[in-house]
């Protein structure tokens, strides 16, 4: 089933989940990598992923420029509902009320000069391919992130692995570059407006529970 049709190499949205309480930080600081010590780190920070995960990713090498390990990244899927939203929604009811997305697209961090890289599928899987060339986004399947459902079938059963390909920038993503936050209802939309208005900030704020689960 077909949900998110704009989702093309052409458009290159990306979309980063977050906890709602680490959005004062985000817009006063913009995001920085696991490993950027030099740059502000938020003391409070919540983490959504889990911890084997994170340190998983603190060794896991990145195979083209500008190399490293995942953790010098700030990692964005390249679409709502992914899999990682979904085991966090079984974990946690109020998934709704705390977690918001950020969206950006690939075109705005390249414009901007920011080193990249990104991944075919989940980046710690051994097979998964990496490459920083604009003209390879075709190596992400465009098919699996505009469907709603990403499960494993009996005909494939990578789906899972392909819908969560990730677009990671390097080291650090700054807050000029997010062009919109989405969330899950009205009273999430408030609250992130009152905190926009704190930072005179003009990024607009979008409503779409249907990119939850």
């Amino acid at each position: 089933m077909i949900m998110f049709p704009w989702l093309t190499p052409e458009n290159g949205f990306i979309f980063r989940i977050m906890v709602l309480t680490n959005l004062a930080h985000v817009l006063e600081h913009g995001v920085a990598c696991r490993n950027c010590h030099h740059l502000v780190q938020q003391s409070d920070f919540v983490t959504i992923g889990e911890d084997d995960i994170i340190k998983k990713r603190d060794v896991r090498r990145v195979s083209c420029e500008p190399f490293g390990v995942l953790a010098d990244y700030v990692p964005f899927y390249f679409a709502p509902r992914s899999p990682m939203l979904s085991k966090i929604t079984h974990t946690n009811s109020r998934v709704k009320e705390e977690v918001i997305y950020i969206v950006s697209k690939v075109s705005v961090v390249a414009k901007a000069g920011i080193p990249f890289a990104f991944s075919d599928g989940h980046a710690l899987m051994d097979f998964s391919r990496f490459s920083n060339q604009l003209a390879e986004l075709s190596m992400i399947d465009w098919e699996v992130m505009r469907s709603k459902y990403w499960n494993p079938t009996s005909q494939d059963n990578d789906r899972r692995r392909r819908r969560m390909a990730e677009f990671m920038v390097h080291q650090y993503f700054p807050v000029d570059c997010i062009r919109a936050i989405v969330v899950a209802n009205e009273a999430v939309a408030q609250a992130v407006q009152q905190q926009l208005d704190n930072f005179a900030s003009q990024i607009p704020v979008r409503i779409q529970p249907d990119w939850y689960f």
